[in-house]
């Protein structure tokens, strides 16, 4: 491997939903409904990582910091409005939207990665998180391409 080689995450998100569309959600692949939580959110984080660096959103030196930097990025993706003008406001509400995701995934990664009982008494299933994981980022990542290509036309 060269040391100039990127590493595609989109690999990520392909092999959540690979575990996802398998289907088997028997106890004995806890271990793989778990990893496609979890692979799905760090595909996710990480297209929005590039993201927020390329539209100058943040720096890499902000998200250099591993102990806070999936907190610095949800934030600012979440919390910071960059465009005032009300045609441009959408924008801010795409921004929104994958900042909601991105928490949100970025819980049961968490869930899935750290907690030896997956937790049920909230409601959640962990079969239904992975579902949401997938669907979500999907979705999240569509809405990036929005708000990239609204952002272009600024």
């Amino acid at each position: 491997m060269s040391l100039d080689f990127i590493f595609d995450c989109k690999h990520y998100i392909d092999y959540a939903e690979e575990i996802f569309n398998d289907g088997d959600f028997s106890q004995e692949n806890e271990y793989l409904i778990r990893t496609g939580i979890s692979r799905a959110y760090y595909g996710l984080y990480h297209f929005c990582q590039n993201f927020a660096i390329e539209a100058e959103l943040l720096t890499e030196s902000q998200l250099k910091d591993s102990g806070n930097s999936h907190s610095r990025l949800i934030n600012e993706l979440k919390h910071t409005n960059h465009f005032d003008l009300e045609y441009r406001k959408r924008l801010n509400s795409i921004k929104k939207d994958i900042g909601e995701t991105l928490s949100e995934l970025r819980d049961y990664r968490n869930d899935a990665d750290y907690s030896s009982k997956y937790p049920r008494t909230s409601g959640r299933e962990l079969e239904r998180d992975l579902e949401d994981a997938v669907i979500g980022t999907k979705e999240a990542l569509d809405n990036l391409e929005r708000l990239a290509a609204g952002m272009k036309e600024i």
